[in-house]
């Protein structure tokens, strides 16, 4: 029986997926993204407007966005597509910071 065990811990595996730590209190995906928007809002509202509208156009909502619910794979494709079509992939930058269209 040692010997199987020993054999059962050399080779066993551990397969940890996504909210494997929500039961130590580390927060979901959704309620960081959550947070994190609420900071932006507070520390930077301009660009926050900017990104939220971003949102909206990305989900369809002309409503506000829930980012608790929010794909945020999907929600990085899109800011990615936005940027591609904004800047083309083009030089942006310039002494005195970003470029902005």
């Amino acid at each position: 029986m040692d010997d199987f065990i020993e054999r059962i811990k050399q080779n066993r595996l551990f397969i940890l997926g996504a909210g494997f730590s929500a039961a130590a209190g580390i927060p979901m995906i959704g309620q960081l993204l959550f947070d994190s928007m609420q900071l932006f809002r507070r520390e930077c509202p301009g660009l926050f407007e900017r990104v939220n509208n971003y949102a909206r156009t990305c989900f369809s909502s002309e409503q506000e966005v829930d980012y608790t619910q929010v794909n945020f794979s999907d929600f990085c494709t899109f800011l990615d597509y936005i940027e591609l079509r904004e800047f083309g992939g083009g030089e942006r930058w310039s002494d005195r910071g970003v470029n902005v269209k």
